[in-house]
């Protein structure tokens, strides 16, 4: 038996990889009638808490971004675990996961001028 063991920070990575994944496709390719422009607002919307968060403000971020994942709750059917997760791992992932949420280059540049970075994966 040759089995692989997934390290704690492998599995780690790989949860967040998942998560970037997920939002990327809930904001850019989630298709239910009336949903899409509102899920590209909310992409905008969280970009710009996580923006916040990476910032140092942390509370207003976070408030904005929760926010904007309770909507994305109310929106998509079955993804309460996904936003909760992506909540969870917010704080060391801003940059990565804005993106993910389709940020404009406003925020794209403005994350380029902080001293910020996301954790690294593995």
């Amino acid at each position: 038996m040759n089995k692989k063991v997934k390290t704690a920070t492998q599995k780690r990575a790989e949860k967040i990889a998942a998560i970037e994944q997920w939002l990327f496709s809930i904001i850019n390719s989630y298709e239910v009638e009336g949903t899409r422009e509102q899920l590209e607002g909310i992409g905008q919307w969280f970009s710009a808490g996580c923006f916040l968060i990476a910032q140092g403000n942390q509370d207003l971020g976070l408030h904005v971004s929760k926010r904007a994942m309770n909507r994305v709750i109310d929106l998509v059917p079955g993804c309460i675990k996904q936003a909760q997760l992506c909540i969870s791992f917010l704080e060391t992932n801003c940059e990565r996961f804005a993106r993910a949420a389709g940020s404009r280059k406003e925020i794209n540049k403005a994350f380029s001028a902080l001293d910020y970075q996301d954790e690294v994966l593995d």
